[in-house]
């Protein structure tokens, strides 16, 4: 696998937090009996896309960003206990060998993300949400948060402010000037939390345009260390897309790490990759012993009452939840409810017929869904894509989404004690016709504002 040197640096760190994964350990198990890691076309990849910087670029230079500071609370939760931590504060719990504790939140601010799109069981996390005394959310749209929030602060999309993108992974600069005026009331969040940096007392720093410039000139200087002439930033502004050259083009995974591991170990205790891990071993968890080992998902084909596999993948419509409201997102729908793939032999055996309203339902909850019937699922499986926007109703008396969100489905619990991480893939549903008028969609539409 060809990727850059930092992606080896990144990846070295990550590869014991990657055998740590039942999974994950035997794909590289197998990788390892076959004697071919580090080498060009060989070994394994986990992560491809978003995560492990499996096949990004690297850069010449590092781009310029704000300075972090440090946060002087150093305590932390795994990222899928949210709904835990809300409603049991002061509990204790596993994780990688540690027994930690749950901490008294009393305020939440959410800013970018959206966890009523990707947590599991949405009415406990509802439920999790009315236990802090306030909730601010930073939103453009009325998500699923923010609706759930005592405070929205409106703020700017991308088109409405200037700025300019530079990823992580990728090796682009790319120009954000403003193309649309703010609508309403919505401001930058780095003027809002400027401004309440005065109010706390504290020194404001720049505005926005004066940090911007500041960040362009210090990019400029690092550019031309390396040989590179930036633009000033009004030309920037006004330009094109500016790409640097790969200089690790050729770079090969742990291609180091093969050719001298004592020189270039990896992080594990050993330095070595560990197929056993007497680490983990020790934590003695019932659940995720220290080597690899098969273990069928919990309750998977011996729940009779739920017989149907629940599938949800990404939809080629929107990213993750983002512009479900859009009309492209809207367009693709039925009857504007979030379509699901059920095979043709089960159809047949429940009465279901193409564009049916059905319902998906299981301990937990249920979700509309319009029926798509096809031989593109195999049967015993039913697949809903994520990301429709949480809508239940308030008015049915059980936990119901409109619309067709299948966290309505998917049980909160975790993978193990070791990583605390989401058990995904594992929700068993039953599926039926949805008999009478089908309760209106409302998704989409902005709360009634109290007298």
């Amino acid at each position: 696998i060809l990727v850059s040197q930092r992606a080896q640096r990144l990846l070295d760190e990550t590869v014991t937090v990657a055998i740590q994964h039942r999974v994950m350990r035997r794909t590289v198990t197998l990788a390892a009996m076959l004697g071919q890691i580090g080498l060009p076309g060989g070994g394994f990849g986990i992560g491809y896309g978003a995560d492990a910087s499996i096949g990004t670029m690297d850069r010449a230079l590092p781009w310029p960003a704000l300075n972090q500071g440090v946060n002087r609370v150093g305590d932390f939760i795994p990222v899928a206990m949210v709904s835990e931590m809300l409603l049991n504060p002061g509990a204790s719990y596993d994780w990688n060998g540690q027994t930690r504790v749950f901490p008294h939140i009393h305020m939440v601010w959410w800013a970018g993300g959206n966890p009523f799109h990707h947590h599991q069981d949405l009415a406990r996390l509802s439920a999790a949400f009315q236990r802090p005394d306030c909730v601010v959310v930073n939103e453009l749209n009325w998500t699923a948060t923010a609706r759930h929030a005592d405070i929205v602060l409106p703020v700017t999309a991308p088109q409405e402010r200037v700025d300019f993108a530079a990823g992580t992974q990728d090796n682009t600069l790319i120009p954000m000037p403003r193309v649309a005026d703010a609508p309403g009331e919505a401001r930058d969040e780095y003027d809002i939390y400027r401004d309440l940096s005065a109010r706390l007392g504290m020194e404001p720093g720049p505005d926005s345009s004066e940090m911007q410039r500041e960040m362009w000139a210090k990019m400029q200087r690092r550019a031309a260390a390396v040989g590179h002439t930036l633009p000033d930033w009004e030309t920037f502004l006004q330009g094109d897309v500016i790409r640097f050259e790969d200089p690790s083009r050729d770079a090969v995974y742990l291609a180091a790490f093969r050719r001298d591991p004592v020189a270039h170990p990896l992080t594990t205790p050993s330095g070595l990759i560990e197929l056993a891990s007497d680490v983990i071993a020790g934590f003695d968890y019932d659940d995720c012993p220290g080597h690899p080992v098969w273990r069928a998902p919990r309750g998977w084909g011996t729940n009779d009452r739920y017989p149907f596999h629940l599938i949800s993948g990404q939809p080629e419509t929107r990213l993750h939840s983002q512009l479900d409201n859009g009309d492209f997102s809207v367009s693709r729908k039925i009857e504007g409810r979030e379509p699901v793939l059920i095979n043709t032999r089960d159809a047949l055996t429940r009465g279901i017929a193409p564009g049916d309203i059905v319902e998906l339902y299981n301990d937990l909850g249920g979700c509309l869904a319009g029926a798509v019937v096809t031989d593109d699922v195999m049967p015993g499986a039913v697949f809903l894509w994520t990301g429709a926007w949480y809508d239940p109703d308030p008015e049915i008396g059980r936990h119901l989404c409109r619309h067709g969100n299948p966290n309505v489905l998917t049980s909160d619990t975790r993978t193990s004690k070791l990583s605390q991480g989401p058990a995904a893939q594992s929700a068993q549903v039953d599926v039926r016709r949805w008999m009478g008028p089908a309760p209106e969609v409302k998704a989409f539409e902005p709360p009634i504002a109290p007298r």
